[in-house]
């Protein structure tokens, strides 16, 4: 009897651990430390050059939003509340979304000059 509560002890043990190390939260906290312990480049800012194979009213916006000498923004968090829909006419499940962006500064030049 001792070695049937024994043996169902290890496997309730070990099927905790399973389940915990595969949950999904964890996994993304591991993923999300692991980005944000990743060495940055050091920012550029953002030139009139940068901006000039755009359409003229994109290159007047970006010089009224004050962003001609700035940083280029390589990282962005976003914290909204979501509805998700498992199928169309289902009821939505409503709660908290975090998302992380972070992006290299040559993949944001890149993205900014359309490449």
């Amino acid at each position: 009897m001792t070695w049937v509560l024994a043996t169902l002890s290890v496997l309730v043990v070990g099927l905790g651990l399973v389940i915990w190390t595969t949950s999904l939260p964890m996994a993304f906290e591991v993923r999300r430390a692991e980005a944000t312990a990743a060495p940055r480049e050091e920012p550029r800012l953002l030139t009139e050059a940068d901006i000039t194979h755009l359409p003229p009213p994109v290159r007047r916006y970006i010089v009224l939003t004050g962003s001609i000498g700035r940083p280029v923004v390589t990282e962005i968090t976003l914290r909204f509340d979501a509805t998700m829909y498992d199928a169309p006419g289902a009821t939505g499940m409503v709660g908290p979304v975090e998302q992380y962006e972070r992006c290299c500064q040559t993949n944001a030049n890149q993205s900014l000059q359309g490449q």
